[in-house]
């Protein structure tokens, strides 16, 4: 099975040196350079200039290593996260005939509409079943930190090239802001397989 979406593992050189970590070593080096600069020209005693260098680099060192690992350990939290909750989630799967959008009523939602107002639901049909969400509850309301990241791309031009063929998402479900009873279209997709 081919993964079109899944959190990625914390691994290899282009993921430890993205952009924000080097942005956050530079920044550090800029400030522990600077830092050096102002206690180098300063007129201590032996003693003393020794002791500062090393306060001085002490500090400069902590503040960079917190600095760039900061990012780094967020994302391996999160891929953690992923892995330890992998077995929990729900799965829909099946070789699908429609990827789109419906008109479908949600009784008892908390919005200003009427009870049979039509929301726009993103449905996925197979032969077997048929799966639903609302897609801003799913990007928008979900914030769980202890649940692993949801796919915030556009599910539609990432299924439709793929109708006609089996996919696997695995998502669960969470009561969101917009209805306190029901989880029946507030779903998180957590990743995407295809069969190829």
């Amino acid at each position: 099975m081919k993964t079109l979406y899944a959190p990625l593992p914390p691994e290899g050189w282009d993921y430890w040196l993205d952009k924000d970590t080097l942005m956050n070593i530079i920044f550090v080096l800029f400030v522990f350079a600077a830092l050096f600069l102002v206690y180098k020209h300063q007129e201590f005693k032996q003693i003393r200039r020794v002791r500062t260098y090393f306060i001085v680099f002490f500090i400069g060192s902590t503040l960079a290593y917190n600095l760039t690992m900061s990012n780094i350990r967020a994302d391996k939290r999160q891929y953690q996260i992923y892995i330890d909750n992998s077995a929990k989630l729900e799965t829909f799967s099946g070789v699908i005939d429609f990827v789109g959008n419906k008109k479908k009523a949600w009784p008892g939602h908390f919005r200003k509409y009427d009870d049979d107002y039509l929301w726009d639901v993103f449905t996925i049909i197979t032969p077997d079943d048929e799966w639903s969400v609302i897609w801003e509850i799913q990007t928008r309301e979900h914030s769980d930190l202890t649940k692993p990241p949801c796919y915030e791309g556009d599910i539609f031009t990432l299924l439709l090239p793929y109708v006609g063929k089996k996919v696997t998402i695995r998502y669960f479900s969470f009561i969101s802001s917009y209805h306190k009873t029901s989880s029946l279209f507030s779903k998180c997709v957590v990743d995407v397989k295809v069969e190829e």
